[in-house]
């Protein structure tokens, strides 16, 4: 990730709880990826495709594939942002401001 992106913050307020929620974007990436990026920063832990799906939809309150969600975690490694490890059968992403997953991450 070069410093050259352009980061801007999207606040919105919600109607019932007039609670503020921060989103921060990246303009080079596509609004999929920006809200993926978003929870995996939120939830600070190493997550599935899966887990990411469920996360996306429910906070986001979208009805995205979990092949949706999988081709902009690739766009998201591909891109450096999102690093990927695998644990058995099953890989794991994190973004790649956190300096290392530890077992924790997992649970």
């Amino acid at each position: 990730m070069d410093d050259t992106n352009v980061i801007r913050i999207d606040i919105e307020y919600a109607k019932d709880e007039r609670k503020v929620i921060d989103e921060v974007f990246l303009d080079n990436l596509p609004r999929t990826a920006n809200l993926i990026l978003n929870v995996l920063w939120d939830r600070n832990k190493a997550m599935t495709v899966a887990e990411l799906t469920e996360a996306v939809n429910g906070e986001y309150e979208t009805h995205l594939e979990k092949s949706v969600i999988q081709k902009f975690v690739r766009v998201l490694v591909n891109g450096d942002y999102v690093d990927v490890k695998r644990r058995g059968f099953r890989a794991y992403y994190q973004p790649l401001g956190m300096e290392y997953m530890t077992e924790e991450m997992f649970l």
